[in-house]
């Protein structure tokens, strides 16, 4: 089977815990193995957004900035990585995260308690 090439996006906390983090994500970020799924929340390995293009992924994180400045304060930075796979599991997960971020672009919806309507 042929190698699958997808992007997510990590986050670095580069000082102290800030307020608006929960405590279940103390132990990721302790281990700095913090992720944002594809509904604009940090999240542990597993459940990050598969992106299918490095574009929708630089879009998605140019758009997280600000809303996670809000919330986090201005003490991190969003990577991008690209992946690779050959599993069919994750290959559906980069079509359904990517439609579901694309969506949210497309209708300034990243409120991670609302989800847009998927044409």
């Amino acid at each position: 089977m042929l190698e699958f090439e997808y992007y997510s996006l990590s986050i670095n906390l580069l000082s102290d815990i800030q307020e608006g983090l929960h405590c279940k994500l103390f132990s990721l970020i302790e281990k700095q193995s913090v992720f944002i799924s594809p509904n604009s929340t940090l999240c542990g390995f597993g459940k990050e957004a598969h992106l299918e293009t490095l574009d929708l992924a630089t879009r998605y994180k140019e758009k997280l900035i600000p809303i996670f400045i809000a919330r986090y304060g201005k003490n991190f930075e969003i990577n991008l990585h690209k992946c690779s796979t050959n599993r069919k599991s994750a290959i559906k997960k980069v079509e359904k995260d990517s439609k579901l971020v694309k969506a949210r672009l497309e209708k300034n919806m990243m409120a991670p308690n609302k989800k847009p309507i998927i044409d």
